[in-house]
């Protein structure tokens, strides 16, 4: 579950979050990393590497 330090949309990431019964994991987008807002805007290469990881780590797979 992604979620933004001042995500003025949505809300509800931690309550969703916790509701899930599925492996999962919460990464919270700092505004120190200047990915606060809305969807990580002005963030996607952060927010791409964060993703591209996770998909690594759960599928076992090895990016080069």
């Amino acid at each position: 579950m992604c979620d933004a330090e001042h995500d003025h949309f949505f809300h509800d990431a931690r309550t969703v979050f916790r509701a899930l019964s599925c492996p999962k994991e919460y990464v919270l987008f700092t505004s120190a990393e200047g990915a606060e807002e809305h969807c990580q805007v002005g963030a996607m290469s952060l927010f791409h590497q964060r993703i591209f990881d996770w998909l690594d780590e759960v599928t076992g797979w090895q990016t080069t």
